[in-house]
């Protein structure tokens, strides 16, 4: 189990935490936010023995970070922190893990979900970079179908859970009984997310909304292939398929939360167009689409 120290130190100003796994130092950093408390979970889950450090951000320098030398951080913080702090880890020789948007588009940085293309993990790579929730959510699901039938165009509609907002989300509009038709940026990432890690151009589109829930996102998707597909085929394909589970009947926010892998279910030949499915997935957003994603990187990344 997680050996703890340090918990005078007010929850407020947790801002940075250490580990030792197999002789490597693991650093967390934003380890108070919602996916850095996640990690922090999925470690423990693992029975990982690890030693916390905590600042007090008063005192919180980088040349006081780094005393630690961690070999591996995983960033757990705002886009505008990790521009910030990112490059000095790298410089420092640390290989970073970031949940953030802020290196997702850069070229030379891997946007890695692992079922997916956890073989273009190496350590050469200084950042790795966590894709979006709902990115994570769709490809655990698509990337099989893409392998057998080579995907020409994904329409996704999403249903996205508070937790996806953060710990204290505030919305421009009411949201209890109420859903909201819009969530700044998500459609784009999505879009942009989808081609960088099949890699090569697809027709994305998306339409992303903010749901009364507390947890779990869901989407909805209708994918065309350049191929023929065979429905019997298809569901083989996904019930073999790392990561994933593929149920009867249709999956629902209930079943995913507090899960790590991504649900799907109903699929379905489309009529209206050649090629094509629909289908339908769930998954944990704080779970595999942030921490234990990070996590499942950091796994990768110790066994080379």
């Amino acid at each position: 189990m997680m050996m703890l120290s340090g918990l005078h130190i007010l929850p407020t100003f947790q801002l940075y935490l250490i580990m030792e796994i197999k002789q490597r130092r693991i650093a967390v950093v934003g380890a108070t936010g919602l996916v850095g408390q996640m990690i922090i979970k999925i470690l423990q889950e693992e029975n990982v023995r690890a030693e916390f450090v905590y600042f007090n951000s008063k005192n919180l320098t980088k040349a006081a970070v780094m005393r630690f030398k961690p070999h591996f951080a995983l960033f757990a913080v705002s886009a505008q922190l990790a521009r910030e702090w990112v490059p000095y880890f790298v410089s420092k020789n640390c290989i970073v893990i970031d949940n953030s948007s802020a290196y997702r588009r850069d070229d030379d940085v891997p946007l890695i979900i692992p079922e997916c293309n956890g073989g273009g993990i190496t350590l050469d790579a200084k950042i790795i970079s966590n894709p979006n929730c709902s990115t994570i959510g769709a490809l655990v699901a698509l990337k099989p179908l893409d392998d057998a039938y080579r995907i020409r165009r994904i329409v996704y509609t999403t249903f996205q859970a508070i937790s996806g907002a953060g710990a204290n989300p505030i919305f421009a509009h009411l949201i209890e009984n109420n859903i909201i038709p819009y969530i700044h940026g998500e459609e784009d990432k999505m879009e942009y997310e989808t081609q960088k890690i099949l890699g090569r151009d697809v027709a994305v589109t998306a339409t992303c909304v903010r749901i009364p829930i507390a947890n779990c996102h869901s989407i909805a998707i209708n994918v065309e292939f350049e191929n023929p597909v065979d429905l019997v085929q298809a569901n083989a394909i996904l019930a073999s398929a790392p990561g994933l589970i593929l149920v009867d009947s249709y999956p629902m926010p209930i079943m995913a939360n507090g899960r790590n892998e991504v649900f799907v279910g109903r699929v379905r030949i489309d009529r209206s167009r050649p090629n094509a499915l629909n289908l339908f997935t769930v998954s944990d957003n704080v779970r595999k689409g942030a921490a234990v994603n990070a996590v499942q990187i950091l796994k990768c990344l110790m066994s080379l």
